[in-house]
């Protein structure tokens, strides 16, 4: 009887130390939040995967020059994209995840405010985009004795010849700093001119024409508003 006390004692014992380390192994450290997302190309919605992603910890609050930061977490996108990151040591200022590995920008993280409980936080970003396009664009309807034979120029582009009077042009922006709500609509509005003839868009370059300028809404994936512009030589 005495011996079979000791046995069970042994084995509840271990059964306390198992349950013990498992438990200890899924808690994440004190003070500690996840960011989870997914990450695909960019339009195309293809996975990205085997990234190496950095939270980083911007001490100076948000700047487009990167220094003086310290990594709060790290992670690695699986077969389909996704992952998780486990991040600690944040108490104040802003935080971003980007990669060594492609030149993809940044993503502000929202979401985190200080004095809020974070501990096992779980900040959702969806799909964020590896190589970032921008677009701004515009449905163009040329009106007037418009010919072949002339060149009209958007932006510093030639479109020529003119077979059609109604035609989308949608005009790409360079990657930049991204925001975490980009993948949510609009962004930065952008002021374009346009001419019949180099010497007339240059003309309305350098004069800041307003008959020859129009404005389109910065969206990713040509997936924001499109403006209707009209232009008569």
């Amino acid at each position: 009887m005495k011996r079979n006390k000791i046995i069970m004692m042994v084995l509840c014992a271990l059964l306390c130390t198992q349950y013990f380390l498992l438990t200890s192994c899924n808690k994440n450290p004190k003070g500690s939040f996840i960011i989870k997302g997914r990450m695909i190309d960019s339009c195309g919605g293809n996975p990205m995967s085997n990234i190496n992603l950095v939270v980083d910890h911007f001490k100076g609050g948000a700047s487009f020059n990167i220094r003086y930061t310290d990594s709060i977490g790290v992670g690695r996108t699986d077969a389909n994209g996704n992952f998780a990151i486990v991040c600690q040591n944040w108490k104040e200022g802003e935080i971003r995840l980007s990669s060594n590995d492609i030149n993809m920008g940044s993503y502000k993280v929202k979401g985190l405010y200080v004095g809020d409980d974070i501990q096992n936080k779980v900040v959702e970003y969806g799909n964020i985009y590896a190589y970032v396009e921008f677009y701004g664009c515009a449905n163009i309807t040329v009106k007037g004795s418009v010919t072949a034979a002339d060149t009209l120029y958007i932006a510093g582009k030639p479109y020529y010849p003119i077979s059609v009077s109604t035609f989308k042009v949608c005009l790409k922006h360079h990657p930049g700093y991204i925001g975490y709500d980009v993948k949510w609509g609009e962004s930065n509005p952008y002021d374009y001119y346009w001419g019949f003839g180099k010497a007339a868009y240059d003309s309305a370059v350098a004069y800041k024409l307003a008959s020859r300028k129009f404005t389109v809404i910065e969206s990713l994936c040509r997936d924001g508003k499109v403006v209707d512009v009209t232009m008569e030589k």
